[in-house]
């Protein structure tokens, strides 16, 4: 009886490094702990860990695109700051 115990513990175990190498660190962290409480013992959902790589997908997305928007931006700004025409107005 304790081998079909042993045999049944060792099925619910599952292995996070195939999980890292799957989704990423990020993902597999925020996937297991995300809708869990405190000293609650909840099934493991992998669809959490799926949800949690989309999500991390979408805020480097949006990063890069901050980022690509402020360099262009930026550019444009000190472009034409430095183009601009002189009135031959004095400021007094």
């Amino acid at each position: 009886m304790s081998t079909t115990k042993n045999v049944q513990i060792q099925a619910d175990i599952i292995n996070p490094m195939k999980l890292v190498s799957q989704f990423g660190s990020d993902a597999t962290r925020m996937g297991i702990i995300t809708g869990r409480a405190p000293a609650q013992h909840q099934a493991f959902n992998k669809g959490a860990v799926i949800a949690a790589r989309n999500f991390r997908n979408k805020l480097w997305n949006i990063a890069r695109f901050v980022e690509a928007w402020v360099v262009m931006n930026t550019k444009s700004l000190t472009q034409s700051r430095r183009h601009r025409p002189t009135t031959g107005l004095s400021a007094s």
